[in-house]
Parts: C-alpha cells; structure tokens; sequence
C-alpha cells in the first residue's frame, strides 16, 4: 500500500470540506439569512475552491511519486556496484 504524506492527506480533507461547505450552500442546507446572490456565489466560491484545492493537492502528490520512483530508480545502480 502507498503511503499519504500528512500534507496530502490534510489538502483531500480540505477540499472535501470546502466542496461540501459549498454544496450545502448551494443547496440551503445551510441556511442563512443573506440576499440569494450572496448565498449562491459564496457557494460557489467554496465549490470552486474544493475542486482547486483537490486538483492541486492530486497534481502535487503524483508529481512527489514521480520524483521518488526516480530516486529510487538512481539509487539501484549505486546498490549493486556495492555488492559486488
């Protein structure tokens, strides 16, 4: 199994509140007392930042994979010129 560095895991769960903030808005599951354009481009706002922040946080964690595999990939040479 892969491991989810804390920074990964933290921008999932922040997109996942953000996008879901933003529906519940969106859909007056909370409700407040506000003229509905502001209700409808807060919630949009918040849904449009949970959509950003997931891509970000995907874009950012597959580029660190590739940069690992990488590393891992240089370092192998290096280990059997040692043995033998």
């Amino acid at each position: 199994m892969r491991q989810v560095s804390v920074s990964t895991l933290t921008g999932y769960v922040i997109a996942a509140f953000a996008a879901g903030l933003g529906i519940a808005v969106l859909t007056r599951l909370l409700n407040f007392n506000v003229q509905p354009t502001a209700r409808y481009i807060f919630g949009a706002v918040l849904l449009l930042m949970g959509i950003y922040r997931f891509a970000i946080t995907w874009t950012q964690a597959r580029a660190a994979s590739e940069r690992r595999k990488i590393a891992e990939d240089e370092r192998k040479p290096e280990d059997d010129r040692e043995n033998r």
